[in-house]
C-alpha cells in the first residue's frame, strides 16, 4: 500500500509525508477552534447526546448538548444574540439558524461562520470542552 502512494506521490510530482503528526488544520489555524470543529461536525463532542457520557449544564441541570449549549440555555443568551446576528449577517438572507446552518454552511460564507462559532465557543468557555 505505502508503495502505490510513493508511485503517486511521485508520477504527480507531490511530497511524501510519512509523519501524521503534520496533519493540515482543516477549519482554523487554531489547532484547539479546529478539533473543537471537526468534533462538533463528526457528532462526537464531549457534550451528552453526542459521543461521550452524560454532562449536565450546570445553569439548567439537564443534558447538556449541542443543542442546548447553542440554541436554549439562558445562560448563554447574550452570546447567541451576537452568534445569530453575525450568522445572519453572513447568510444575507433570512434562514433558521440550526446545527447545518452553523457546522455545514456554502463555502462562500464558510470563514465567517466558523468565525462567529468559534467566538461563541470562547465566550462561553466551551471551547475546550467540546
Amino acid at each position: 500500500m505505502m508503495r502505490c502512494i510513493a508511485d503517486y506521490c511521485a508520477d504527480h510530482n507531490l511530497p511524501i509525508l510519512t509523519n501524521p503528526s503534520h496533519k493540515i488544520n482543516i477549519y482554523s489555524p487554531i489547532k484547539r477552534e479546529d478539533r473543537a470543529y471537526s468534533r462538533m461536525r463528526l457528532r462526537v463532542t464531549r457534550l451528552h447526546g453526542d459521543y461521550y457520557k452524560t454532562v449536565l449544564c450546570p445553569q439548567c441541570n439537564i443534558h447538556n448538548t449541542f443543542e442546548h449549549l447553542f440554541f436554549i440555555c439562558p445562560k448563554h443568551a447574550e452570546q447567541r444574540l451576537e452568534l445569530s446576528a453575525g450568522v445572519i449577517a453572513a447568510y444575507k438572507n433570512p434562514l433558521i439558524i440550526n446545527r447545518d446552518s452553523l457546522l455545514m454552511p456554502p463555502s462562500g460564507i464558510a470563514p465567517v461562520v466558523r468565525l462567529h462559532v468559534f467566538k461563541f465557543l470562547r465566550d462561553t468557555g466551551y471551547l475546550d470542552k467540546i
